[in-house]
């Protein structure tokens, strides 16, 4: 039984010729598409036979029959046309020169079709036994050659080899017995060695750290330091080859590697200080994209972080982080630690939200082989990852109690124990923690250790939100223009942003922050046509809910200067924080109608963690019903 593959166009006649072949007792694939019959042999498929079709549309039987004979593996694979129009002697030439092996016209007797069809495979087959034969004699005939030719070769080397082949080597070359000593040696040799007569043992020479026979059961290339003739201690590298001729028993070659070591070792030697430079140089510009500059805008509550992150240069304190989520609490972590004295240790941080409370342990301290199920081997802990740097545990607040205590223990005497292990070991790491909640209510209700707080309030910073220094947003919104269009390389197409847009961004209260900013302009720096940011470049729920926010009686025409100046004078401070406070209710309650009361999906639209999103609902006194249907 063959595996045949039939190629034509006509689907009544694919199926007449499964029927027939498969009568024969054959395996049969059919195709009506010539292109896919290509892409299936490409892919690897075979067959031992195709019947094809001669004309079919895109593809024509010639085309395909080329394609196959040009294919690894069916190059002997026999090719039957078929062909349904009358064909000239031409055409049937044209045929048996791209490798077809019979041609049948239709209608044709069904008989002679299978009669074809066994006798080409019968011939197959029969070739193959020949090749097979054929390729059996090659390989006698090769076999029997090379025995030949090797040993006439070595009739040859056995005339010639003492002087044809060892003095005319570039390399030295030393011809001893199995004992050690000296046949013959050339002319290279002794210049670098001095006289190497015959008889003597290699051990009596310079050539005596080549000469223990231990030294080659382990060895097939020895380099090792030799004081030569000329009186120069040379690097030689040496390997020993079996010979085994008349008395000599091997070879061996020398080559002074003196000049090829300097040259490897300078160039090494550059090749290191590029990459400290190459290193030193990226390590600049990883350390440059996490300084403070990087914190930007000008109003007194960031102008107090700048202080105070100025001031925590030079020390190791552990310091503690506030602001809600998206204030940028991690950018100021990475500039405390990056501008400080640990900026050559690692960054780690870890939000500890996301680590299951089972594993919290293990994750912070680290864990030995064997200690639970699953543990397969010894695990350091974040602790030891960022030893020599600073571990930052961003929202701190979702530690589980058990968690803080052994933390506490940290911090005060320094030391980690692993989990499993009997031993503890001190650590060198700086902590910064991070909160987007009121610890010290938490520990007033007992979800928070107030003894562990204690240890982390040592130095305080609080990034304040975005809607409480609105003038810091049109210095924001250029630096994030720029940054972003940076990444995407628009630097020369987006430029700046209209005064609409910036008033509307300037009107907006920002629940998600910094991060909600950013965003805004992450897209901007897609989407926009440029050169200038327009109101139509901003999102929809920017305009919606700036278009909805009471004015208060304040004219939309007024800056964000303007208004800072009529607040600094008292006329509007308490209309403008309620006039946020009704924008940023809105906000949320329109996020929750949008994602039908799912919480999750709300905080993604806001821009703000799902904690922060249920910590606002309470504050605005918003139902957790809104939005469900």
């Amino acid at each position: 039984m063959a595996r045949i593959l039939v190629v034509d166009d006509a689907p009544d006649n694919l199926l007449l010729f499964r029927d027939l072949l498969e009568s024969g007792g054959h395996e049969v694939e059919i195709e009506t598409d010539p292109r896919r019959a290509a892409d299936r042999l490409a892919a690897g498929e075979r067959f031992e036979l195709f019947l094809l079709d001669v004309v079919m549309p895109e593809m024509n039987g010639y085309e395909l029959c080329a394609f196959i004979r040009e294919r690894v593996g069916l190059e002997e694979t026999p090719v039957l046309f078929i062909t349904g129009e009358a064909s000239s002697a031409d055409q049937r030439l044209h045929a048996f020169e791209l490798g077809a092996n019979d041609y049948l016209a239709k209608p044709m007797d069904r008989r002679e079709l299978l009669a074809r069809v066994n006798v080409m495979l019968k011939l197959r087959d029969a070739l193959r036994e020949s090749q097979r034969s054929n390729d059996e004699l090659q390989s006698l005939v090769a076999e029997r050659t090379k025995a030949l030719r090797e040993a006439i070769e070595s009739l040859q080397r056995e005339h010639r080899i003492r002087h044809a082949m060892l003095q005319k080597l570039p390399a030295g070359i030393v011809a001893v017995t199995v004992d050690g000593s000296i046949v013959e040696a050339n002319e290279v040799a002794e210049q670098l060695f001095g006289p190497l007569d015959q008889g003597r043992h290699l051990a009596q020479t310079r050539l005596e750290p080549f000469s223990s026979d231990e030294l080659w059961r382990h060895e097939s290339l020895v380099l090792r330091p030799v004081h030569c003739a000329d009186g120069l201690d040379r690097r030689i590298e040496a390997e020993r080859s079996a010979f085994s001729q008349d008395q000599i028993e091997w070879l061996l070659h020398f080559v002074d590697v003196t000049e090829r070591e300097r040259l490897i070792s300078a160039e090494s030697d550059r090749n290191v200080a590029r990459l400290r430079d190459e290193v030193e140089q990226l390590k600049n510009e990883l350390h440059g994209g996490y300084r403070m500059s990087e914190v930007v805008g000008a109003s007194p509550a960031i102008s107090e972080v700048h202080a105070k992150v100025n001031q925590l240069r030079k020390v190791q304190a552990t310091v503690l982080i506030r602001g809600e989520s998206g204030t940028g609490k991690e950018l100021v972590a990475r500039a405390i630690h990056y501008d400080g004295v640990c900026c050559e240790g690692p960054f780690v941080p870890v939000h500890c939200g996301a680590i299951p409370p089972d594993l919290a342990e293990s994750e912070f301290f680290g864990h030995m082989r064997g200690a639970f199920t699953g543990a397969d081997r010894d695990a350091p802990g974040l602790f030891v990852e960022a030893e020599g740097g600073t571990l930052f545990l961003d929202e701190i607040g979702e530690t589980p109690l058990d968690v803080q205590s052994k933390l506490l223990r940290v911090l005060q005497s320094g030391e980690i124990r692993p989990v499993g292990s009997s031993t503890s070991r001190r650590v060198k790491t700086r902590l910064i923690a991070a909160a987007n909640k009121d610890l010290w209510r938490m520990a007033e209700a007992g979800s928070f250790r107030e003894d562990l707080l204690f240890r982390l309030d040592v130095i305080s910073l609080r990034i304040p939100p975005l809607r409480e220094r609105p003038e810091d947003i049109s210095v924001l919104a250029l630096h994030m223009l720029e940054k972003h269009a940076r990444r995407v390389r628009r630097s020369s197409e987006l430029t700046s942003v209209s005064r609409q847009a910036m008033r509307i961004l300037e009107s907006y209260h920002w629940p998600g922050n910094v991060r909600e900013l950013e965003n805004v302009f992450v897209r901007a720096a897609a989407l926009a046509p440029g050169p200038t940011i327009q109101v139509e470049d901003l999102p929809d729920r920017l305009l919606r809910l700036a278009g909805e926010r009471p004015t208060v009686g304040l004219p939309l025409e007024l800056s964000v200067r303007e208004q800072g100046a009529l607040a600094a004078a008292g006329q509007v401070s308490t209309d403008m924080r309620e006039q946020r406070r009704m924008a940023e209710r809105a906000s949320i309650v329109d996020a929750l109608h949008r994602s039908q009361g799912n919480k999750k999906a709300a905080a993604e639209l806001l821009c703000i963690g799902k904690s922060s999103l249920y910590r606002k609902l309470k504050e605005l006194g918003i139902p957790m019903s809104t939005g469900l249907r």
